[in-house]
C-alpha cells in the first residue's frame, strides 16, 4: 500500500529529481544555504509529499482506523522525503567544502522536530479534505490550493504588521536561540493536527449516522 500511495516508481523518481535539483542550490549559494530562512523553506517538501500521500489513500475511504494509519504513514513519508532531499543538499555542500557541513546541533534538532510536526499537520489536513471528495485529482487540487492560501497568509500578513513587530519576527530567523524556538513551536502543529483528526472522526460519524425525523 505504501508503495502505491507514495506514487510508485514515478513518486520515487520525483523525489530523486528534486534531490538532484536541490544539489544545485548549495552549489550556487555556498554557505548561504545554511541561512535559517532557506532551511525552513525546505520543510515545505514534507508538507507536499505528506499531503499527496494521504489524498491518494483517503479519497473514497470511510474506515477510520485505516485512515488514521494512512495519515501516520503519510506524515512519516513526507518527513523522510524532506530528510533525504535536505540531506542530499547538505552532502553536496560538504563535498564542495571538503568537510562535513551541518547546521548547529540545536537548530538541526529543532528543524527535525518542527518538520515532523508540520508533516503531521499537513497529513491530517489532507485527510479532512479528502474524505469529502470523490476524485483524487480534485482532492489534490483543493489541498494544494488551501495550502498555498495558508502559505500566502504567512507571507503577506507579517508585511501588514507594525514595523517593530516585523523586526521582532525577522529576529526570530536570525536569533541564536532559533533552534530552541523551533523546539518550543513544534508541539503547536502537532496539536493542530490532532484537532483536525478529531474533525475527520466527526465527519465520518455524521456520515454513518442515519438521519431521523423523530
Amino acid at each position: 500500500m505504501i508503495w502505491k500511495l507514495s506514487g510508485g516508481a514515478r513518486g520515487m523518481l520525483l523525489v530523486a529529481a528534486i534531490a538532484a535539483i536541490g544539489v544545485l542550490v548549495p552549489r550556487r549559494f555556498g554557505f548561504f544555504f545554511l541561512d535559517p530562512a532557506i532551511l525552513l523553506l525546505y520543510s515545505a517538501i514534507a508538507v507536499v509529499f505528506a499531503s499527496n500521500f494521504v489524498v491518494r489513500g483517503v479519497v473514497g475511504q470511510d474506515d477510520e482506523p485505516l485512515i488514521r494509519r494512512i495519515v501516520r504513514s503519510g506524515a512519516l513519508f513526507g518527513w523522510v522525503c524532506w530528510l533525504v532531499i535536505l540531506g542530499t543538499a547538505l552532502a553536496a555542500l560538504s563535498a564542495r567544502a571538503g568537510r562535513t557541513v551541518m547546521p548547529a546541533v540545536l537548530l538541526t534538532v529543532g528543524l527535525i522536530l518542527l518538520t515532523g510536526s508540520v508533516a503531521w499537520l499537513a497529513a491530517c489536513f489532507a485527510a479532512l479534505i479528502a474524505i469529502s471528495m470523490d476524485s483524487v485529482r480534485t482532492a489534490q487540487g483543493m489541498t494544494r490550493m488551501a495550502l498555498f492560501f495558508i502559505l500566502l497568509i504567512f507571507i503577506v500578513l507579517p508585511r501588514l504588521l507594525p514595523g517593530a513587530w516585523q523586526a521582532s519576527l525577522g529576529g526570530l530567523l536570525t536569533s541564536e536561540h532559533l533552534g530552541r524556538n523551533l523546539l518550543l513551536l513544534s508541539p503547536l502543529p502537532a496539536c493542530a493536527g490532532y484537532w483536525l483528526l478529531g474533525r475527520v472522526h466527526q465527519v465520518l460519524t455524521d456520515r454513518s449516522t442515519p438521519l431521523s425525523i423523530t
